[in-house]
C-alpha cells in the first residue's frame, strides 16, 4: 500500500507538471500523507509543503527554484534531479538558502533526500545529531558541514564539493558510496567511515592555513577506502596529508605513484599510475561535469574487489543521476462540467 500511494503522488506531480509546463514560473510540491495527497505552489512550496508534513510523509518537487527550509522531520524529498539531461528525463529541482538538517538536542532519523541540487549550504549543527539519513543522486554546490554525531548516513550517486567536520565528531557507519568529491576531513577515532566506488579530488584532513591541527589530522587511520581513484597530485604540497589520511586502510584503489612518499597508509592491491591524465578515457583530468562518463582506460583490468570496475560505474550502486520518480509518457486531459478526467501513461525509472 505504501509503494502504491508513494506512486501515485509522484504521478499526481507529474501530470501537474505537464499541464502547466507553458508557466515556467510554477513550480510545485506534492506532500502526500497516507491516501491525502496536497500540492502546494510558488518558490515557497517546498517550505509550506514541509511546514504541513509529519513524520513519515513523502514530498515531491518539480523542476525549479525553491526556497530552503530546514529539515526536522523523518520525511522522505524527491526532486526531478540535478541536472537537465533530455536522455535521462531528468530537470532540475533547485533550492536556494542555507539548509541545516537535524534537531538541537534531539537525533533525528529516517530521513530519505534525493534528486535535488543544493545551492547552498547544507549542514547539520552541534547537538543535532542524525541517524539512518541517505542522501541519493543529489548535487552540492558548498561544503557539507558535519558538526555532531551521525550514525549510519549513506551518500550515494552525488556531487560534492568538500565534507568538513570538526575533529571530534563521532560518524558510526558513515558509507559514500559512487560519488564524486573533493574532501574529506577527519572525525574522532573510533569513527568507522567507509569510501568505496568513488572519485576522489581533493585532499583529505588537511590543516593548512589553521583549518585542522596537525594532531587532529592524524586522527583518520578510521577511513577505509575501497575500489576507488584518487586524482590529487600532492608533490607540489608537503603541507598536506595524503588524501587518503595518514593510517587510512585503501584496497583496489587507483593511486596516483608521485603520491605514495609523504604519509603511511596500509595498502592493499593499489594500481599506481604515473598521473591522472592515464585514469580515464573521456578526458585528462578528472573534473565534474554533465557529459563525463568517467569510463576508465583499462575498465577490463581495474578490477575492485567485488568483481567490477573501480570508480564510480562500479559496485553496487553504478553511476546514475536519474532519481526514483516516474516518467510520464503521454498525457490527456479533458473537463467534462466540473470534472477534470486525467489520462496517463507512467512508468518508473
Amino acid at each position: 500500500m505504501k509503494t502504491r500511494n508513494f506512486i501515485l503522488s509522484m504521478i499526481a506531480l507529474c501530470c501537474m507538471t505537464m499541464a502547466q509546463a507553458q508557466r515556467t514560473d510554477v513550480m510545485t510540491a506534492t506532500l502526500q500523507h497516507g491516501d491525502d495527497v496536497t500540492v502546494f505552489t510558488s518558490p515557497t512550496a517546498f517550505a509550506n509543503a514541509y511546514a504541513a508534513a509529519v513524520d513519515g510523509d513523502v514530498i515531491t518537487l518539480s523542476p525549479g527554484n525553491f526556497n530552503a527550509t530546514n529539515l526536522t522531520k523523518s520525511v522522505n524529498i524527491y526532486g526531478s534531479g540535478f541536472e537537465e539531461n533530455e536522455t535521462d528525463g531528468t530537470s532540475i529541482t533547485q533550492i536556494n538558502g542555507d539548509l541545516s538538517i537535524g534537531v538541537t538536542d534531539e537525533t533525528l532519523s529516517n530521513v530519505h533526500i534525493e534528486g535535488v541540487y543544493f545551492y547552498d549550504y547544507f549542514r547539520n549543527y552541534a547537538s543535532s545529531p542524525l541517524t539512518n539519513v541517505t542522501i541519493k543522486k543529489c548535487s552540492f554546490r558548498r561544503d557539507i558541514s558535519i558538526q555532531s554525531e551521525i550514525t549510519n548516513v549513506t551518500f550515494c550517486n552525488c556531487v560534492m564539493g568538500n565534507i568538513t567536520g570538526v575533529y571530534n565528531i563521532m560518524a558510526n557507519n558513515l558509507l559514500i558510496t559512487n560519488c564524486h568529491f573533493g574532501i574529506i576531513t577527519t572525525f574522532q577515532p573510533g569513527s568507522t567511515v567507509l569510501i568505496d566506488h568513488s572519485i576522489v579530488t581533493g585532499r583529505t584532513a588537511h590543516f593548512e592555513g589553521g583549518s585542522i591541527s596537525p594532531t587532529h589530522a592524524l586522527n583518520v587511520s578510521q577511513f577505509t577506502w575501497k575500489n576507488s581513484i584518487f586524482t590529487y597530485y600532492a608533490n607540489s604540497y608537503p603541507q598536506y596529508y595524503q588524501r587518503a589520511g595518514n593510517g587510512a586502510t585503501l584496497y583496489n584503489c587507483i593511486y596516483v605513484q608521485s603520491m605514495g612518499g609523504y604519509y603511511s597508509y596500509n595498502g592493499n592491491n593499489l594500481i599506481l599510475v604515473s598521473g591522472v591524465s592515464d585514469v580515464f578515457s573521456d578526458a585528462t583530468n578528472a573534473d565534474y561535469s554533465a557529459e563525463r562518463t568517467f569510463t576508465l582506460k583499462h575498465p577490463d583490468e581495474w578490477i575492485g574487489e567485488d568483481d567490477t570496475e573501480i570508480g564510480i560505474r562500479g559496485g553496487l550502486y553504478p553511476w546514475s543521476r536519474v532519481p526514483a520518480t516516474p516518467v510520464v509518457k503521454s498525457l490527456q486531459l479533458d473537463v467534462d462540467g466540473t470534472n477534470l478526467n486525467v489520462t496517463f501513461d507512467a512508468e518508473t525509472r
